[in-house]
């Protein structure tokens, strides 16, 4: 799967619009849907807020990489078991 189209899954997952998930990780919900449509890459800052805000293995987005069975944050507004949140970062 493309990397942009990972990304969507990821918010989708999430159950987060557009812009609930752009003010999570703090950027424009402008730069999300450019990401998701393939517009732009995922930038190293993206991916360094990710890594900050939800505990994303960056791994996830290259292409060809396997998806694990890993739990993300719980306590949160967000508490889902995923393929691609590091486990260790929320515990």
């Amino acid at each position: 799967m493309e990397p942009n189209l990972k990304f969507k899954k990821l918010r989708e997952t999430l159950n987060l619009s557009q812009t609930a998930f752009a003010s999570k990780i703090g950027v424009s919900q402008g730069t999300i849907g450019d990401i998701e449509r393939g517009r732009i890459g995922i930038s190293k800052n993206v991916k360094s807020k990710l890594i900050e805000k939800l505990g994303i293995e960056i791994g996830y987005f290259e292409h060809g990489s396997e998806e694990k069975n890993i739990e993300i944050k719980q306590g949160d507004e967000i508490g889902l078991k995923q393929d691609w949140i590091k486990s260790d970062y929320y515990k």
